[in-house]
């Protein structure tokens, strides 16, 4: 599991190992953006920060091992997202 937070990114981290312990080392933090959805099955957005706005969707899609994507902020246009090719939810859209 890769995760990309530019703001709180390496505290949430530690906070996921306080909280799961050490174990849960399957969790990582991503360079960035893009790097987080390399061979990504799914991509969760819970923010709506400009970066993740203004990003290559073409080029996320590329880097995905499964072009899925959880719009939990309402970020994308999903007519759009259908068009590029992703499977696509979001929360409060029908």
């Amino acid at each position: 599991m890769s995760a990309y937070d530019q703001v709180a990114g390496k505290l949430a981290l530690k906070e996921f190992e306080t909280t799961l312990g050490r174990g849960f080392s399957r969790f990582e933090l991503a360079a960035s953006a893009l790097a987080a959805v390399d061979g990504a099955d799914a991509l969760i957005v819970v923010t709506e920060w400009n970066e993740f706005r203004q990003i290559d969707l073409t080029e996320v899609r590329s880097r995905m091992a499964a072009p899925r994507i959880f719009d939990a902020r309402n970020v994308y246009d999903p007519v759009q997202l259908k068009k590029l090719g992703f499977e696509s939810r979001s929360v409060g859209r029908v």
